[in-house]
């Protein structure tokens, strides 16, 4: 695949996805791909907001990777997984899970994600 290395000067989106003085307050919505992985785990959350530190950004995805997410302004990739159908699951996300104390009522819980995660490696 391929990644926009600056997405302020790449792309004409005008959403913010990094700025260094409110970092991880930053937030947007996201749309999951319907009956995804994602979608399934999030399925109960009323509003779909994710945390933005990133100004890096999936472009083109690779070769046996599908969308999973993306940000609902500007149309870009939030989240992808494996379709390769062996008994492993790939699942890469934009957001930062691990950031959402600031700002944490106004996201997606990070507890599913975490959750979903450890349920994985217990196979």
């Amino acid at each position: 695949g391929t990644l926009y290395q600056d997405l302020q000067t790449e792309t004409n989106s005008n959403v913010i996805h990094r700025d260094p003085i409110i970092y991880d307050n930053i937030n947007h919505e996201i749309e999951f791909i319907k009956d995804g992985v994602l979608d399934n785990i999030y399925k109960n959350e009323k509003h779909k907001y994710v945390n933005s530190v990133h100004h890096q950004g999936i472009k083109d995805l690779g070769e046996g990777l599908v969308v999973e997410a993306i940000s609902k302004s500007d149309s870009l990739i939030e989240a992808f997984r494996s379709v390769n159908g062996s008994d492993h699951l790939i699942l890469g996300v934009q957001w930062h899970p691990e950031f959402n104390g600031n700002i944490e009522n106004k996201l997606i819980s990070s507890d599913l994600l975490l959750s979903f995660f450890l349920n994985m490696i217990k196979k």
